[in-house]
């Protein structure tokens, strides 16, 4: 199947220049956990790659924001019960 060319990514950078040798080991071992997940919740992750120092992580753009935006935006205001218990089953 061909691309969408209006498809949307974002690019996660992680300084890994710095990392020992387990450490590094312990970022592929997370990559190759967030290539296994497929689930209509979760951002998918479509690529990595190392250049200059830093872990690219290439993701699907997610226009819906993330849950620490959706807190910020209750200016302090709690959500519902049944809302918060959604989100802990999907994680």
């Amino acid at each position: 199947a061909k691309a969408d060319p209006r498809q949307q990514y974002v690019i996660k950078l992680v300084d890994v220049s710095r990392l020992g040798q387990k450490e590094r080991d312990e970022a592929k071992k997370e990559i190759m956990l967030l290539a296994s997940f497929k689930h209509p919740n979760i951002v998918r992750y479509r690529d990595s790659f190392v250049e200059s120092g830093k872990l690219h992580i290439v993701m699907d753009y997610a226009d819906g924001g993330d849950l620490h935006g959706l807190i910020k935006s209750q200016n302090s205001r709690l959500l519902p019960e049944e809302q918060i218990l959604d989100y802990f089953v999907q994680l």
